[in-house]
């Protein structure tokens, strides 16, 4: 696939633009940080089968997650408009 400019399709009013800057400010924000860290709480909770598989991710991994998450996205979002 092409390479994507990013940083030109944040800039716009468009849903991907949106799309995209979220996913930034959610890298960049502690308090969005700690909002997304609060919403998968619950996976990683001990009375959580998953829990005694998976560890709660660091903030650098929440932050990679979330940059893969933006590549993801990006690319359904692109899709849907061929």
């Amino acid at each position: 696939k092409p390479d994507v400019d990013k940083e030109r399709l944040r800039c716009e009013e468009t849903l991907v633009g949106d799309f995209l800057q979220l996913a930034k400010e959610s890298r960049e924000d502690d308090l969005l940080l700690d909002e997304l860290r609060r919403a998968i709480k619950q996976v990683y909770k001990e009375d959580n089968r998953a829990s005694k598989l998976l560890k709660a991710p660091s903030d650098e991994q929440l932050k990679e997650l979330i940059l893969k998450a933006e590549d993801l996205g990006l690319d359904l979002l692109l899709e849907g408009g061929d």
